[in-house]
């Protein structure tokens, strides 16, 4: 009798395991269906996702929700409209090779909403020929051969040079002087590398950002024309080796290179007082300022702004031509209106100026 009350014990412990266990199983699979959607959204905000469209889309920063864009599925489609928005978030990136090779392509959209348009975006996508730009957009980079071998640069190419709305793209490897026109905001990435003729350039006040390798390789570049210092002094460099100035050679004995302001050569920079700001790498290694002359309106020079210049001031022994005695003069390169403690609540960090000793300052 005590064995079979033990075996019936064992047995409704068995029993009672077993009903436990699959009461959790089922809570969880209730559990795992109400999370579906949530689990769907994850996916896309995290990972990787296809639109009703077919456009395909990658998250690029969670944490600021944002993603780029390529065609995906929708290599058959005429017409694509890419969306400001997808899934909460925001589109700011045409993807490399996005759309590149589409043959049927025939009209794209971009939204405000895209700031970068990587490399060869578009390439090869030869029926390509309307691509619509939103007014109020925030394009600010365009890769490297985005348009080529599409119908759109084949029509809107002018001349020796070719232009996407506000935006300078190329110019021909041939091109000995190039106007960029007024009214343009960017000059892209590589629009004159590897322009080894091209010998004078001429950047319109609009100008607001130059992207690397702008100017890569332009050996003969002896001239830069600007028509508004302060502006010239706003825009925004990629990086140091972007700036034409840095390109321009030097002559030792009657130079005529250099930075020309409204037709004259700058060799004495006059930084008055309407101009509170320089930015980063604005004359970086421009060989042919003599001098600089700041107001105490100035203060903020940036990163490089003077780099790769010595500017340091020159201490020369001269003889009197009366009493035939010598003496030592300093010259200086770097003038400064106000005093020293004017000059040090300028931020000046990295700009690439001498220190104090070297600097005459007015006050």
């Amino acid at each position: 009798m005590k064995k079979f009350t033990k075996i019936l014990s064992l047995a409704l412990c068995l029993l009672m395991t077993l009903s436990l266990l699959l009461s959790c199983n089922s809570k969880k699979e209730e559990t795992n269906n109400n999370n579906t959607d949530s689990d769907t959204l994850a996916q896309t905000l995290e990972g990787d996702f296809y639109d009703e469209k077919g456009l395909y889309y990658v998250s690029l920063d969670a944490s600021k929700k944002t993603c780029e864009v390529s065609v995906g599925r929708a290599t058959d489609v005429k017409k694509i409209e890419i969306p400001a928005t997808y899934n909460g978030y925001t589109v700011t990136n045409i993807a490399q090779a996005g759309f590149a090779n589409c043959e049927k392509l025939e009209s794209i959209t971009i939204p405000a909403s895209v700031e970068v348009i990587e490399d060869l975006a578009f390439q090869n996508s030869t029926n390509l020929a309307e691509i619509k730009l939103a007014n109020n957009a925030k394009l600010k980079k365009i890769g490297y051969g985005v348009f080529k071998n599409t119908a759109y640069y084949a029509n809107e190419k002018q001349g020796d040079t070719f232009y996407f709305g506000k935006y300078f793209i190329e110019a021909d490897k041939t091109v000995t002087s190039c106007e960029i026109k007024d009214g343009t905001k960017f000059i892209s990435g590589y629009a004159f590398s590897n322009c080894t003729a091209l010998t004078t350039v001429t950047i319109p006040a609009s100008v607001k950002y130059i992207d690397s390798f702008a100017f890569n390789n332009c050996k003969a570049l002896k001239r830069v024309n600007i028509s508004d210092l302060k502006a010239w002094c706003s825009i925004e460099f990629a990086d140091h080796s972007v700036n034409p100035l840095s390109m321009i050679a030097i002559a030792s004995k009657d130079n005529v290179n250099g930075l020309y302001l409204n037709g004259s050569l700058v060799t004495v920079l006059n930084i008055s007082s309407n101009i509170t700001t320089i930015s980063d790498y604005a004359f970086y290694g421009y060989k042919g300022l003599a001098e600089i002359h700041f107001s105490t309106a100035i203060k903020t020079i940036g990163n490089g702004a003077f780099g790769d210049l010595n500017l340091n001031s020159l201490i020369v022994t001269e003889t009197d031509d009366k009493t035939g005695e010598s003496y030592q003069v300093q010259y200086y390169k770097v003038f400064f209106a106000g005093n020293q403690n004017d000059w040090k609540n300028v931020k000046k960090t990295g700009a690439g100026l001498p220190g104090n000793d070297h600097i005459d300052f007015a006050k």
